[in-house]
């Protein structure tokens, strides 16, 4: 899963935004109230998640630089592919060994200026890397070797679910009809997602990218505080993010002159839904906000606020005889993946050489505490005003 961005790509701890407006009326079956300056509830409820694997992949000059640089694009059960700084590795999950690199960073037509975007085709056994710097997408296939490349001025983000390829299209480029384009694995177009209404984008200054994401073997598409699943290419309305006074306004959203106006609503939010959960991240007057919510009774289960980078932000799990404070980096159907930082490599002793991703599976349960695995096990307790954290063996 990847989280929402906005063109011009700022990642930046201060400027990494993404939001919108909020629709007046909506269908969707489940409802989550966001309010940050509300206390948690002091009723007890408890969210747990065990271990489901620990993948240590080896870290190299030639493979990957940094734990912090790096981003999930595909996982399976013998493989798992990541983008460090530009350069994709595939491992396999069992041996740790990075059977694929692709580093083909340059300017002639069988390179990349950047990875906007990639995805990995079990079917095809080709990799699809979008360049959005040099606009277009270009295919590799498993060893790495240039297939084609095809001319691209327009879409900006890609996903592939069941054999077919979802593209979120730059509403400011003419040639855009639709927000959501549908392709088959052959990029021949199937159809296309929400007409684009082009007076909605005349004031505009930035153009706010929305990835498909996949949760419990479902596409998803989060856009204007709603969670829609897409079922014979439509978007059905699932779980909506009423914020309340909270919501930014367009008209500050969009206008890059405002940008110090947007600190008095919720922006650079994006959301993954695993099982039951919400795991909902926000910024919120200079605070970063990461909140765990049951689905089905709007209830927040868990809050962390952070004022800057170097606070603990996330949630704990335990580990090695210490807390880590972790965030989701990928998620796929029910699983929760984390890539350590180096920081917390080197204080659980597992820096030798090797990148740890940590996948979490989340378990349901009842509002007492439950046993988890011995060496690993994250407990929310939902008290006054910050979760506490209870760890059984």
């Amino acid at each position: 899963m990847k989280r929402p961005i906005i063109q011009i790509r700022l990642l930046s701890w201060a400027l990494s935004f993404a939001s919108c407006s909020t629709p007046l009326i909506t269908d969707a079956p489940y409802i989550i109230t966001i309010s940050p300056n509300d206390d948690i509830n002091e009723e007890n409820s408890a969210i747990a998640f065990s271990i489901q694997d620990i993948f240590l992949l080896e870290s190299n000059d030639l493979t990957l630089l940094g734990a912090g640089k790096i981003s999930i694009v595909d996982y399976s059960s013998d493989h798992i592919t990541v983008n460090d700084n530009d350069k994709l590795c595939i491992f396999n999950t069992i041996s740790g060994k990075c059977t694929t690199l692709i580093n083909h960073k340059g300017s002639s037509g069988e390179e990349y200026l950047n990875i906007s975007d990639a995805f990995l085709n079990n079917s095809t056994k080709q990799i699809a890397i979008l360049c959005g710097n040099s606009k277009k997408i270009i295919h590799y296939d498993l060893n790495g070797k240039f297939i084609n490349s095809i001319k691209n001025d327009s879409i900006s983000s890609i996903e592939l679910y069941n054999n077919l390829i979802y593209t979120h299209n730059n509403p400011f480029n003419q040639f855009s009809h639709y927000r959501f384009g549908v392709y088959d694995s052959n990029w021949t177009y199937v159809t296309g997602i929400e007409p684009i209404e082009r007076n909605d984008f005349q004031k505009k200054d930035l153009n706010q990218i929305f990835d498909v994401n996949i949760y419990n073997n479902t596409a998803y598409l989060y856009k204007d505080n709603l969670l829609s699943k897409i079922e014979n290419h439509k978007l059905k309305s699932h779980i909506y993010l009423d914020k309340g006074k909270y919501t930014i306004p367009d008209e500050i959203m969009y206008d890059i002159k405002r940008k110090k106006e947007r600190y008095n609503y919720i922006w650079g939010d994006y959301s993954y839904v695993v099982g039951d959960y919400l795991f909902y991240r926000y910024y919120y007057e200079n605070n970063m906000y990461s909140e765990v919510y049951s689905i089905k009774n709007d209830k927040l289960l868990y809050r962390n606020i952070a004022s800057s980078p170097n606070e603990n932000n996330g949630f704990p799990i335990y580990m090695s005889g210490q807390y880590l404070y972790v965030w989701p980096t990928y998620v796929k159907n029910d699983s929760i993946f984390i890539v350590l930082d180096e920081m917390q490599m080197e204080n659980t002793g597992m820096a030798d050489n090797k990148l740890v991703i940590l996948v979490l599976k989340c378990n349901k349960t009842n509002n007492s505490i439950q046993k988890l695995e011995k060496t690993f096990a994250a407990m929310f307790l939902r008290e006054t005003l910050h979760a506490k954290v209870t760890l059984t063996y």
